[in-house]
């Protein structure tokens, strides 16, 4: 026997014929550890395969040390199983299963692989396991997160849209939950917005970066913590040359000369009915 204190798993199995009258199969099973296991706790080594022979009813029924047993040399192992039945034209490959100690019974019906695509390496499957912590939430909206919102490890992203003389811009605030509490963590977020204005603009809801532009002056600002300060430049270039008459009366060139003959002009004592364009009439 084992010496007590070694978890054990107790593995049964029953084989019968294919046929409707369900004759036992007549056989062994082989279990196999990759090598000598050593329990120094116990004071012992085990070692060797086990063989699991079927009796009359085609059943088996054996108790081998768990896999995950503690103080185990070496660890993290699985048993190697063959299957060797007399009746049975051809015994499916050996193949690999792990017998933990949190499951202390188990049929060897419900371990094998049946089907050829499936894995070699079978685990029993234990108990369900605690509930996992519970993952970070990303939360939105347009204003501050509320002190009860959330839990630590969570973030919130505030998109604040604000419209300053005809400019709508969107501001993004990112904030996270640490110690119970919203904190922020970046913020202000934005591209700068240009404003076109010909009188006093006041820079208090406008953020730094902003550019005014003043449509009556010409002149250029950019907001600072200080307000917009003196001008950055100015968009009006130098006055240009006078501009020199380049037509009259019909006549277009760079130099106009207007001759007598080119300007009719006619005395009477009435109106003219139809003058022409650029006739002078005096009555």
């Amino acid at each position: 026997m084992l010496p007590d204190g070694i978890p054990t798993v107790r593995v049964t199995g029953r084989y019968l014929s294919l046929d409707d009258a369900g004759k036992p199969l007549a056989g062994q099973v082989v279990f196999r550890a990759p090598s000598l296991i050593t329990f120094a706790n116990y004071d012992v080594i085990l070692g060797g395969p086990v063989y699991a022979q079927l009796d009359a009813t085609g059943a088996f029924a054996i108790d081998l040390p768990a896999t995950d047993a503690p103080g185990m040399n070496p660890s993290d192992w699985s048993y190697s199983v063959a299957e060797q039945l007399v009746g049975v034209g051809i015994n499916r490959p050996p193949f690999q299963v792990l017998l933990p100690a949190a499951t202390p019974a188990v049929d060897i019906a419900d371990i094998a692989p049946t089907d050829p695509t499936t894995p070699n390496y079978v685990a029993v499957k234990g108990d369900p396991g605690e509930p996992g912590t519970p993952g970070s939430q990303v939360y939105t909206g347009s204003t501050p997160p509320a002190a009860s919102l959330g839990q630590d490890g969570d973030v919130y992203t505030q998109y604040t849209t604000a419209t300053y003389y005809g400019i709508t811009s969107t501001t993004v605030t990112l904030w996270a939950r640490t110690g119970g509490t919203w904190a922020k963590v970046g913020g202000n977020i934005r591209g700068s917005a240009i404003i076109v204005n010909t009188t006093g603009t006041d820079s208090a809801p406008v953020a730094d970066g902003d550019v005014l532009i003043r449509a009556d002056t010409g002149d250029i600002y950019q907001k600072t913590a200080a307000g917009w300060g003196s001008p950055k430049g100015n968009l009006r270039g130098p006055a240009g040359a006078a501009g020199v008459v380049q037509s009259v009366n019909g006549k277009s060139a760079a130099a106009v000369v207007i001759k007598a003959a080119d300007v009719g002009i006619y005395v009477q004592q009435t109106a003219p009915a139809a003058p022409a364009v650029g006739d002078v009439w005096l009555w």
